[in-house]
């Protein structure tokens, strides 16, 4: 797309099949950064791919762009977790969601309730 910038940060949510796949596949182009909320499968999955591990928060601070690759079932909590914890550290990633049989309306309608950032006081 002539006149986008590339995501610097990737981030991918899920360790089954297709998080280890695109993992593996896009860590040489894309800082990668790997996340699933059970520690021991994102263990294995960032050794079999060279992605680096991390934990929510440091995903959606780091990442400009998120992969969610979740079972559908765990899919909408898993997005208004990630989007109330972007909202919390003032960060707005690009959500993608790489999961079938979940209606795109109802992944957009949970981000656009999450909070957004806004402006911080400090006194």
């Amino acid at each position: 797309m002539t006149g986008q910038h590339s995501p610097h940060t990737l981030g991918i949510v899920g360790t089954g099949r297709l998080g280890e796949v695109l993992a593996a596949r896009l860590r040489d182009r894309f800082r990668t950064v790997l996340y699933d909320s059970d520690a021991s499968a994102l263990r294995q999955a960032a050794e079999r791919t060279g992605a680096r591990a991390v934990q929510a928060p440091e995903l959606v601070r780091a990442a400009d762009a998120v992969l969610l690759c979740v079972p559908p079932h765990a899919a909408p909590d898993a997005l208004l977790h990630l989007a109330r914890l972007a909202a919390g550290h003032g960060t707005r990633p690009t959500f993608i969601s790489l999961v079938t049989g979940v209606a795109t309306a109802e992944l957009r309608a949970l981000v656009a309730a999450a909070p957004r950032p806004g402006p911080t006081c400090s006194d």
